[in-house]
């Protein structure tokens, strides 16, 4: 009698890999018919047939999941509790059939292209949702092996992302007359790397409003980092993360108490929507009522790409289309969105967190006797650089300017100042620039915004612990300090790596463009080398120009600069355990 109960189980676990099989596959193709619906141009009769087999696919799953449900689940009632966004989706799927039955224009066999192309979306993004939820849900653990860390699951999840938007830019509705390879990947990369580089003469003749999406939706998810947008479906649609996933996406994230994070992923996603959508209103009343042909497209393009720092965008000529540099309302709400995703989400949490502390100590006096929250050390770092940077940024880029004869006016010089480091975008023509400019323009993309921000760079982190850095050598002080506190000597030590890393890819990549097009001038090769690296997307219109082996290295050189050289290399090198055995020192000339 033992025994039974046992049988029981493994037919049920049988059944259930049945069942989860059949699901899978009829998701995989409700996904697949997406693809072709969105990225294949098709007529009524085509349609009709692939609707057929895709509603046929659709049902499929519905009927697995209920029979999966209410034959092997022990209370019903217990999973649609737990399950709440599955079941939501598997009810959607008789529902939309049923609505599209009784509430469409005439009979199926007489419904248009478009009904169709709705009908499929409809019936088939449920099971595909279904099944991406199911997936985080019963594969929580990203990060399975102690040799897979947080640092190759992040290189690797933007890898699998260029992929996927390369192959969707490949389809026929994606371009306006078809797009080669290489330079659908250079796309790709440079969206999901918020760089902004283009490797064709104009992006809108380029590519269709489906191809715009593309870029659009690859730029939001490359912004906000692939790993955050996974861990916060994980987290609040797939119940939650493993222990071992808390303590990977701390040090991933950056946050000291790890009971936070559900809070922290809550308010980073929802933070970046809610700005977006202010700069998206902003950019619309300002500029795109009555100026484009599609305000509300051009708005929130514009405004995920600003605060993306990702520096695309939909105009002939970008921001330097005749009309858009003297609109000073519309180039203010740039900046603007620019500046708040360089800052960086760890410093506008800190400023919350003050001013809620401040409101409550003003209104409550139970918190009178607990420390007040102060501006970290870090959010100080940032916000003095960055201001530091900007102002000396717009002084240089002036007297640069005037002494090569060619005025560039203090609104270019303040935009430039203020993009250069973040966003990438200009209102002017750079290759018209003289050669001081650009080069004050490179060591501020070489610099680039704050950590676990949507800018590129060394971060200015790493740039001022540098600083500090040397100031501590020369005045021979032992600790390194700022702000009454004391840094950590590893800290020095970490950030000039960074400093000597990036400086290397620079310029390997600078003298492999000089070398691949000796016919272009080195001062533009050089500047589109630390755009890439840097991940800014300015150019003085080189990169169409650029073979195909060129585009590959500066491709290579976006994922890198995204990622980090140093997490990149730390990726692949393995460390060696500490031994406790230590070689006699000895000492050597430096200078």
């Amino acid at each position: 009698m033992k025994a039974y109960p046992e049988i029981v189980r493994r037919r049920r676990a049988r059944a259930a890999m049945w069942f989860n099989a059949a699901a899978f596959v009829c998701a995989v193709a409700c996904a697949a018919d997406v693809i072709f619906v969105a990225g294949w141009q098709s007529d009524a009769t085509r349609l009709a047939l692939t609707g057929l087999a895709v509603a046929a696919a659709a049902l499929a799953f519905f009927v697995s999941e209920v029979w999966r449900v209410f034959l092997l689940e022990e209370s019903v009632s217990e999973y649609v509790r737990r399950c709440v966004p599955e079941t939501l989706l598997t009810l959607a799927i008789p529902c939309a059939g049923a609505a599209f039955l009784f509430f469409a224009p005439g009979w199926p066999w007489n419904w248009s292209a478009g009904t169709w192309a709705f009908f499929h979306c409809a019936t088939a993004l449920p099971p595909a949702l279904t099944a991406c939820i199911r997936a985080l849900r019963f594969r929580r653990n990203f990060v399975p092996t102690q040799n897979l860390t947080p640092g190759r699951v992040f290189m690797l999840s933007f890898a699998a992302l260029i992929a996927a938007g390369t192959l969707l830019l490949m389809t026929p509705r994606a371009t306006v007359s078809g797009i080669a390879f290489t330079d659908a990947l250079f796309f790709a990369t440079s969206a999901v790397c918020v760089t902004g580089l283009v490797p064709v003469a104009s992006l809108p003749e380029t590519l269709t409003g489906f191809g715009q999406c593309i870029i659009l939706a690859l730029a939001q998810l490359g912004g906000l980092g692939v790993m955050a947008i996974t861990y916060f479906f994980a987290y609040f649609f797939a119940g939650g993360l493993s222990i071992r996933n808390r303590f990977a996406f701390q040090d991933l994230f950056s946050e000291e108490n790890m009971t936070q994070i559900g809070l922290v992923l809550g308010v980073l996603v929802g933070f970046t929507l809610s700005v977006e959508a202010v700069g998206a209103a902003w950019i619309y009343f300002s500029f795109a009522q009555g100026a484009v042909a599609d305000p509300i497209f051009f708005s929130v393009f514009h405004s995920v790409m600003a605060f993306c720092n990702a520096g695309f965008s939909t105009l002939p000529n970008g921001l330097a289309t005749p009309g858009v540099p003297d609109c000073t309302v519309f180039l203010g709400g740039i900046i603007s969105l620019s500046v708040i995703g360089g800052i960086g989400f760890p410093v506008w949490k800190n400023f919350f967190l003050v001013a809620c502390d401040s409101l409550r100590r003003r209104f409550s006096r139970k918190l009178n006797a607990e420390p007040p929250v102060r501006l970290s050390t870090h959010t100080k770092i940032v916000i003095c650089t960055s201001a530091a940077l900007l102002a000396a940024g717009v002084v240089l880029l002036l007297l640069t300017a005037h002494r090569a004869g060619g005025g560039i006016g203090f609104m270019r010089a303040f935009f430039l100042s203020a993009t250069t480091r973040t966003a990438g975008f200009d209102i002017g023509d750079p290759a018209l620039l003289p050669t001081g400019t650009l080069l004050v323009m490179m060591v501020l993309m070489f610099i680039g915004g704050a950590p676990f921000s949507t800018a590129g760079g060394i971060k200015v982190t790493t740039f001022a612990v540098a600083v500090l850095a040397l100031r501590q050598f020369l005045s021979g002080n032992r600790d390194l300090e700022i702000f009454r506190r004391r840094l950590d000597s590893d800290v020095a030590n970490q950030a000039l790596v960074v400093v000597l890393l990036s400086g290397l890819l620079f310029a390997a990549v600078a003298i492999a463009l000089c070398m691949l097009h000796p016919e272009l001038d080195a001062e533009f090769l050089i500047f589109e080398a630390v755009s890439a690296v840097a991940t800014v997307g300015l150019s003085c219109d080189v990169t169409p120009k650029l073979c195909t082996e060129a585009k590959l290295l500066l491709t290579f050189a976006m994922f890198v600069g995204r990622i980090g050289v140093l997490v990149f290399l730390a990726s692949f090198w393995r460390r060696r355990r500490p031994t406790g055995a230590r070689f006699p020192e000895d000492t050597i000339v430096l200078t």
